[in-house]
């Protein structure tokens, strides 16, 4: 009974390990105040920065999310806000992303939309659609 506690234990430590749940006290906040799924967040935030608040992007994303600043001052527009806040720190990062989260939720019918939406910065299709399918394929599996 103590092996199988410790491959099952083991099995839950190698999972915490590749799929962590870092900032989740700032995640379950932000999330929960945009109406978005905490798990979701998680999934972009391990494909596109690994959980490195300083990440940046080819296409000009910055931090855990890699957002553009353009994307940020389109949703603070459709809200009627102010852009503020350094998007290298964690806590402007996930708010933000949140936000943008929500509002593309709003606009598109599904998920998989929702994600290409996310995406639309790629330059490349095929690049957009790999990352796409990647987010959800941690998301349904990992991270759901």
């Amino acid at each position: 009974l103590g092996t199988i506690f410790l491959i099952g234990g083991g099995y839950y430590l190698i999972h915490w390990m590749l799929y962590p749940r870092k900032y989740a006290d700032l995640v379950n906040q932000e999330a929960q105040a945009a109406g978005v799924d905490t798990n979701l967040v998680y999934a972009i935030i391990c494909c596109g920065s690994g959980f490195e608040p300083e990440a940046t992007s080819d296409t000009g994303g910055q931090g855990l999310m890699l957002l553009t600043e353009e994307t940020v001052s389109w949703a603070a527009e459709e809200l009627g806000l102010s852009p503020e806040g350094d998007l290298l720190s964690p806590e402007t990062n996930i708010h933000w992303g949140c936000t943008i989260l929500s509002l593309l939720e709003e606009e598109h019918p599904d998920e998989e939309a929702v994600l290409a939406a996310w995406y639309v910065d790629d330059p490349a299709p095929e690049e957009k659609a790999e990352q796409v399918l990647r987010v959800r394929d941690i998301y349904e599996n990992l991270y759901h």
